[in-house]
């Protein structure tokens, strides 16, 4: 049996790791996890109710940085994991150098971002360089990604992995209604109000100052919406209450964070998701769980969206950074319901590819080789 350890970096909740928790085959693969975490989360609590070892180890801060290397170095040295799988920024560059030093054979990290270093952190490019020479194995999760890594990043190709995120669908699409309403009572979501959802962390790149101009667009043409934006912390958060400001939205909700996440897209009677351009996402959850629920979507590309994402078949495409575009996709939206209809029923079709089936078999396939 191999010993697998998952390093982990500032998650709370993350549906993916329960996916794998409770999918990889037991019988070939033994998982722990260390969580580079301040304080106790949603995954920790999973992990203790499924009886997976793990740790908790405080990253925070340059003196947190030095001490949880140091621990995580001590841990591999006494569990001698056959496998590391790294997930996020801290975890990596903790994970993939402490395991390259305690001599663990096979060094795997998962790449969760694009380009984003290289336009917003330069400085930090060449840490992700030495990740790349330090791993035996790179996760790319999207073509984008593939690309930024071979073609920015100069990774050796042999070394990459195409692996796209696996969703349990289902999830998705088969709801109670009791879970929904719930949320829409918990969020004051109720009424006749069209109900347009983001669900995206706050940052520049995810395009909100082109969103919240087209929705007081709308609102200015007597469309009658409320904007939900879920997942709203970040560093772009002060920016983007500022353009509600600015704009006199009249029914926002800001959802810092929402645990049913599953349920909350069925709150939605429009989902958006529109990045600035088509590196700014590395895959882009939001594009699969958004499809999978049957929600009628706005999308720019970017991330995986390019790969499975066809204008007017499974969802709306409008150009990067066009608040125009998007306020007009989402009229005709709501003045065509057989559209609606379409995109509902030919996205939840789309998104089949991205079965969790299929991404725990490569998975299994990467750790067997």
């Amino acid at each position: 049996m191999k010993r697998i350890c998952y390093i982990v970096s500032d998650i709370d909740r993350s549906l993916a790791f329960e996916w794998i928790v409770k999918n990889l085959d037991s019988k070939r693969f033994h998982l722990r996890f260390i969580l580079l975490n301040p304080g106790p989360s949603a995954l920790e609590k999973y992990l203790i109710e499924t009886q997976v070892p793990f740790i908790r180890i405080n990253a925070d801060g340059s003196l947190g940085l030095i001490s949880a290397w140091i621990q995580v170095w001590w841990h591999l040295l006494i569990h001698r994991p056959h496998i590391v799988h790294c997930h996020m920024r801290k975890a990596k560059l903790i994970g993939i150098s402490a395991s390259f030093l305690s001599l663990i054979s096979r060094r795997i990290y998962t790449r969760h971002s694009a380009d984003y270093n290289h336009k917003y952190h330069p400085h930090a490019v060449k840490y992700d360089r030495l990740v790349n020479t330090l791993s035996t194995d790179i996760v790319a999760i999207s073509k984008n990604v593939e690309e930024v890594l071979t073609q920015d990043e100069k990774a050796a190709p042999q070394k990459i992995h195409r692996i796209p995120h696996g969703f349990d669908l289902k999830g998705f699409q088969e709801v109670d209604a009791r879970r929904i309403l719930a949320l829409k009572t918990k969020w004051e979501l109720e009424g006749d109000r069209t109900c347009i959802g983001v669900i995206s962390r706050m940052l520049e790149l995810k395009g909100f100052q082109y969103i919240i101009p087209a929705i007081a667009r709308l609102q200015k043409q007597g469309v009658k919406c409320t904007l939900v934006i879920a997942n709203a912390r970040g560093p772009y958060l002060d920016h983007v209450k500022r353009l509600i400001a600015e704009h006199a939205l009249d029914d926002v909700r800001l959802i810092p964070f929402e645990h049913d996440i599953q349920a909350l897209y069925h709150c939605f009677d429009i989902f958006l998701h529109t990045p600035i351009d088509r590196r700014s996402e590395a895959f882009g959850q939001t594009y699969v769980e958004g499809l999978a629920a049957g929600i009628p979507s706005v999308f720019t590309l970017s991330g995986v969206a390019p790969e499975f994402i066809t204008d007017s078949h499974n969802a709306l495409v409008v150009p990067h950074c066009d608040k125009e575009a998007i306020s007009d996709a989402i009229q005709r939206l709501l003045e065509d319901e057989h559209l609606r209809s379409e995109l509902s029923r030919q996205g939840k079709e789309s998104v089949k590819i991205f079965a969790l089936d299929t991404f725990i078999q490569r998975l299994e396939s990467l750790y067997g080789h």
